[in-house]
């Protein structure tokens, strides 16, 4: 029980002098002759002399809180996730164009690059099954198919959109089960057809 008693205090006047060290309240030399007193030290009373004359901590006054909700990305790759949700979102004021664009400027095997050609394939495919439902609508007289696909496009453009911003490779399960990937197929490996 002693030694784990001596073990402790020495341990603690190790922590006293790398504080010290750390605070700049001594140099690198200081704290080098002091360990050494304290590793060669025979007794609890030679410990004590190692740290007694230390120079004592300024109070300072506590350091304002930072929020840390905060969330750290790598330089750059807030921007382009915002543009590329900003590709998704194109598609409300113009339709397959505001993809396209992006798609059109975005360099070649980034982020934006990605999220813009699946963004247009499903603004193509909207198009596509906005005419096929209003067809199928006028000639069946359900009026209200039409009005789904409008709510299925806008929620799979807005999921899209969030997926995009986040950063993860979201793939829609429309484009994927039919395997409508003009632009994108290039970049999102086909799985091969049984």
């Amino acid at each position: 029980m002693a030694e784990n008693i001596q073990q402790r205090v020495v341990d603690r006047a190790v922590e006293i002098v790398q504080s010290a060290y750390v605070d700049g309240r001594i140099d690198e030399s200081e704290m080098e002759h002091r360990l050494d007193l304290i590793i060669t030290a025979k007794d609890p009373a030679q410990l004590r002399l190692a740290v007694a004359d230390l120079p004592r901590p300024t109070v300072s006054a506590p350091a304002p809180l930072q929020p840390t909700t905060a969330v750290v990305t790598p330089a750059g790759k807030t921007d382009e996730r915002t543009l590329a949700m900003l590709a998704h979102l194109s598609a409300f004021v113009a339709g397959p164009v505001g993809p396209a664009i992006a798609f059109g400027v975005a360099p070649n095997g980034g982020l934006l690059k990605r999220e813009a050609a699946k963004a247009l394939d499903f603004q193509l495919l909207g198009i596509l099954g906005g005419i096929a439902t209003a067809i199928f609508g006028a000639i069946s007289g359900l009026g209200l198919v039409p009005l789904l696909w409008m709510l299925v496009w806008f929620g799979l453009t807005i999921k899209g959109a969030i997926s995009a911003n986040r950063g993860e490779d979201w793939q829609n399960p429309l484009n994927t089960w039919l395997s409508f990937r003009p632009t994108s197929g290039q970049f999102i490996p086909q799985l091969p057809r049984r």
